[in-house]
């Protein structure tokens, strides 16, 4: 334990920030973090320029972030401050765009339409390519490439989501979870209709995102944004 003069607590206390119920930070030294994060997404675009956006995980990683929470509390301070943005799982900065070549936005016209008449629970890819009388590989390609600039989310092998379908989904888990915030596969899959397999594999990608973690035979919800 490092001594600290009695007289020297309340200027701890008032600089002192609580980012869950085990850590505090400074004003000072969150405040030089948020700047990492900031200037971490900016030189990634500069070396990026044809990605829309970074997911959190990486986003901590360029930032040399490590603790989850921490993460989670600076990113949401610099989302609701408008000094990134949230495109689904992805972040950006404000202004930053991505334009689709002539091709991919001819494909993406007719895909589009395809993805919106259910987007909670969207066609699979092979089904899909059918539709667009389109080889798999090539479509599956295409639509990978669409999840890289931010257009599309691929939360299970072989299904691609809009990424405000897959906002909607999260925004229906943390309406939906009890006092406990813990949730079962089978009030997420009533809540949202999509079917109990979707639904344990939209879950599970909301584990690897660490929006929820499994305990048995119950989700817990980690994070609301």
């Amino acid at each position: 334990m490092i001594p600290v003069a009695p007289d020297i607590f309340p200027e701890l206390i008032a600089d002192a920030v609580s980012i869950d119920e085990d850590h505090v930070i400074s004003h000072t030294r969150l405040s030089a973090l948020q700047g990492s994060v900031a200037d971490s997404l900016q030189n990634w675009h500069k070396e990026n320029p044809g990605a829309t956006g970074i997911n959190q995980q990486h986003l901590g990683r360029i930032a040399g972030i490590k603790n989850d929470g921490l993460l989670r509390h600076i990113i949401a301070t610099l989302t609701g401050n408008g000094e990134i943005n949230n495109n689904g799982s992805l972040y950006s900065l404000p202004g930053h765009n991505v334009e689709l070549s002539k091709e991919d936005t001819e494909l993406w016209k007719k895909l589009k339409p395809l993805l919106v008449q259910e987007p909670s629970k969207p066609p699979v890819t092979h089904d899909l390519a059918k539709s667009l009388n389109l080889p798999v590989k090539a479509l599956e390609s295409a639509m990978s490439h669409y999840a890289k600039v931010g257009y599309l989310v691929r939360p299970v092998q072989n299904r691609f989501m809009l990424p405000e379908a897959l906002d909607e989904l999260r925004q229906i888990l943390i309406k939906s979870v009890d006092e406990n915030d813990t949730i079962t596969v089978k009030h997420y899959r009533d809540a949202t209709g999509i079917g109990r397999n979707l639904s344990i594999e939209i879950l599970e990608y909301f584990d690897r995102q660490g929006i929820t973690q499994r305990q048995g035979d119950l989700r817990k919800l980690l994070r609301k944004t």
